[in-house]
């Protein structure tokens, strides 16, 4: 069984590391980009991506090496019990462009379950950590307040990211701003995941996206009394001849999560 407060702590000062080297990679000169190619417009990926992603394999494969890994960037190590799942940046697009509104996401399942995780947000000096049925620390403060993150705002905020068609893109953000105000988007869902769940935000809606994008979207909602609901596809690990970037997810506040997978539900059916 594992010490989830030790994993904490262990992963503490590798996050320290990858900070350090997005920090360099985001403050030095003109950055090497690279489009992946895929199903969205643009996918770039720079070289601190894949460095950042290397040093998390490494070091989580040597101290954990029960646990698999499934990285954004590279080959997957899938194990049957745990696995580690990590975005090393989510938000290169900003990144690459030296807007500094990206994040790190690494999460620890266990099965299809987030059990543990860390979100960084470097530029900001953020740290996020949520351990399953414990809670969740921001800068290594345990937060037992939620008062702001259950507020109702007068004008909601709803984030709203996704991968895919653009003429889909523009029916759901229409929809959504009919029933409420216009969804707003800042280039990462790790950073949606962190508004909404430090009460930044009233909900944010996802879709097509891929279980490093919404690692700790699951457990993140449940340490902090909000709701999170899938639509379709439960989130999960299998990427046999599959498009990783396939799942929807709605979460946050009621009544934004029930309407908002509504609208989703709808645009499935048709």
């Amino acid at each position: 069984m594992l010490d989830l407060q030790q994993v904490r702590l262990a992963i503490s000062s590798l996050i320290d590391l990858t900070d350090a080297k997005i920090i360099a990679g985001f403050r030095g000169g003109l950055l090497s980009v690279k489009d992946k190619g895929g199903r969205v417009e643009t996918n770039p990926v720079t070289e601190v991506d894949g460095a950042v992603e290397d040093l998390l394999k490494e070091r989580l494969l040597k101290e954990f090496p029960d646990i698999g890994f499934v990285g954004e960037e590279h080959e997957n190590v899938i194990k049957e019990e745990y696995n580690w799942v990590v975005d090393p940046i989510d938000g290169t697009h900003n990144f690459s462009l030296k807007i500094p509104v990206f994040a790190t996401s690494v999460a620890l399942w266990q099965k299809n379950e987030p059990i543990y995780g860390v979100m960084s947000f470097p530029m900001q000096d953020l740290r996020v950590e949520v351990i399953k049925d414990q809670g969740i620390w921001v800068n290594g403060v345990k937060q037992d307040d939620y008062d702001e993150a259950g507020k109702f705002s007068k004008t909601p905020v709803i984030m709203f990211g996704m991968v895919g068609a653009n003429h889909l893109k523009t029916e759901i953000i229409t929809k959504i701003a009919e029933q409420y105000a216009l969804p707003r988007y800042v280039g990462s869902a790790v950073y949606h995941l962190m508004m909404v769940g430090l009460g930044k935000a009233d909900a944010a809606a996802f879709w097509n996206l891929a279980p490093w994008d919404l690692g700790l979207a699951k457990l993140l909602m449940k340490e902090t009394g909000l709701e999170y609901q899938e639509v379709g596809e439960g989130l999960n690990l299998d990427f046999n001849g599959k498009d990783p970037y396939r799942f929807k997810v709605v979460l946050g506040k009621q009544p934004y999560v029930k309407s908002v997978a509504g609208i989703f539900s709808e645009l499935l059916d048709d």
